[in-house]
């Protein structure tokens, strides 16, 4: 792989906020790997869903993922609330 290929991996024990959702996603040319165990029932319908829409399941499932993330705004919110405070914690002078 090129240099210009690789996707610039961060420590994955670090916390960061959630990556901005709608139009910043657009732009992303990037994608990561994951290993997700699944029900086989659930992958069966999953395949025959992406079937009959002709999409891959991959693109089925980040479909469906994005939907997920996109009506649990307020919770990611909430997270990048939360962990602010959190930071701002350690910079207090008490």
């Amino acid at each position: 792989m090129a240099e210009s290929e690789k996707v610039n991996e961060s420590n994955s024990d670090e916390i960061r906020p959630a990556q901005p959702l709608g139009a910043a996603r657009n732009q992303e040319r990037h994608s990561r790997r994951v290993n997700l165990l699944i029900k086989p029932s659930v992958l069966d319908c999953a395949a025959k869903l992406a079937h009959m829409k002709k999409v891959s399941v991959n693109k089925l499932l980040n479909v469906a993922v994005e939907q997920y993330v996109d009506s649990h705004r307020h919770v990611i919110a909430e997270y990048d609330r939360l962990l602010a405070e959190f930071k701002n914690l350690g910079d207090s002078d008490d």
